[in-house]
């Protein structure tokens, strides 16, 4: 993987066996990567396709051809969704480009009540997982969404839900391996905690609590546990299947 240059193209710009760059990739490829016609380079387009194929020309937008097309190409065979209380801005940040390398699919903020005033910066936590795919490698961008309260979220949200709690009465190891529904949402709160309100809602909604240690740990090193204790255990899920 080391050695592989990632750009990005949109799925528009690419056509039968050729592509053409955007102004900020031609830029990035011509006067950071400094790349010549003629260098090998991968394309992922954010919806799940890779190209492998080469530079011709970098006279205002960089354009190549098309060698080959991968689908899929550095992305689980498991689905992960985190959704997380919203933080102040620099975790956000932190936590989004993380997720995206863990290969998280989905992001939702939720405003809970211990939360601060923050506003959630769309498009800049856009080029956040745009910049953290190409580094890692994956094809299929995480989606984002906001929701107004954790009523909202629960009440909108279909998947199976787990929570985190530092008083849960298991672990989030023990809770995957001795349940045979696939969990398929992670709930992280606050650092401020859940409120009484939100305790009684998740009790009345059936959703779980777990433990993720006894030590108490901030959303965003929470958010990042959570979705490696996942990876882990699907991966070895499908190893041993």
């Amino acid at each position: 993987m080391t050695d592989k240059i990632f750009l990005h193209v949109n799925p528009f710009q690419v056509t039968d066996d050729t592509f053409s760059l955007s102004a900020d990739e031609s830029h990035h490829a011509k006067h950071v990567l400094r790349l010549k016609p003629g260098h090998k380079i991968w394309l992922i387009d954010g919806k799940g396709t890779a190209y492998t194929g080469e530079i011709t020309s970098l006279n205002g937008c960089a354009k190549g051809r098309i060698h080959e097309t991968f689908s899929g190409e550095g992305e689980n065979h498991w689905y992960l969704h985190l959704a997380v209380a919203v933080l102040k801005k620099n975790k956000i940040e932190f936590l989004v480009e993380k997720a995206t390398e863990l290969g998280v699919n989905k992001i939702s903020f939720i405003r809970m009540d211990r939360c601060g005033k923050q506003h959630i910066q769309t498009s800049r936590l856009e080029k956040i997982i745009l910049n953290a795919s190409k580094q890692c490698g994956r094809t299929k961008f995480p989606s984002i969404e906001e929701y107004s309260s954790l009523d909202n979220f629960i009440t909108r949200n279909k998947e199976k839900i787990v929570a985190t709690h530092q008083m849960g009465t298991q672990s989030f190891s023990h809770y995957l391996y001795k349940n045979t529904e696939s969990v398929s949402c992670v709930l992280i709160g606050p650092e401020g905690d859940y409120s009484e309100k939100e305790l009684n809602l998740m009790n009345r909604s059936g959703i779980s609590r777990v433990s993720l240690g006894n030590r108490r740990l901030r959303s965003e090193t929470a958010g990042i546990y959570a979705l490696t204790s996942l990876n882990e255990y699907y991966l070895n899920s499908k190893l041993y299947d």
